[in-house]
């Protein structure tokens, strides 16, 4: 009879597993200039979006998607930029920029979605952070702020009603496959 403990070492192990936002995330101003994979977290903003895994064999691949939505805050008619990154113990793994084409309305929003694979992370336990980085806008103003996984206001002061808490979560999924040799 094989049991687990006789049979694991045999097989790849695979583990898989999503978490959510629980709230929105609202970032103010701008950080142009260049982005390193490589880099830490220094003028990243958190999305409340984290996760741990715990490696257990050298070799092993981490992917992951993360998705959610964004919104300029209380504006009409602008564009707007952004970066979505996800890092490994404050290490910037996978990045992409988002641009948002202007639109004559308010409330104008957008949907992001970032895949990523990092191969052969060392033993031990590691944390996965989803942070994100204001770019630019057509105003470019310093309290320009947009909103991440939440809904903005409109550019008269009411509450935009295009969008939800549930439809701009952010999720992230992940799967760990650690391979036997």
């Amino acid at each position: 009879v094989y049991t687990k403990d006789l049979l694991q070492p045999k097989l790849d192990v695979v583990n898989s597993s999503s978490v959510s936002s629980t709230a929105s995330t609202t970032i103010t101003g701008f950080t142009p200039g260049a982005i390193n994979l490589g880099s830490g977290i220094t003028g990243w903003v958190s999305l409340g979006v984290t996760d741990s895994k715990t490696i257990t064999r050298i070799h092993n691949s981490f992917a992951f998607t993360v998705e959610g939505m964004t919104q300029l805050d209380a504006s009409a008619n602008e564009y707007y930029e952004y970066a979505i990154g996800v890092f490994v113990d404050d290490v910037l793994v996978v990045v992409r920029k988002y641009h948002k084409q202007k639109e004559d309305f308010t409330c104008s929003w957008n949907k992001f979605i970032l895949n990523g694979v990092v191969n052969n992370l060392s033993i031990g336990n590691h944390s996965i952070k989803v942070m994100a980085r204001n770019i630019s806008s057509s105003s470019n103003l310093a309290t320009q702020k947009i909103v991440y996984a939440g809904t903005a206001t409109r550019s008269d002061g009411g509450t935009c009603d295009n969008m939800s808490s549930f439809l701009a979560k952010i999720s992230l999924n992940t799967t760990v496959v650690e391979s036997i040799n």
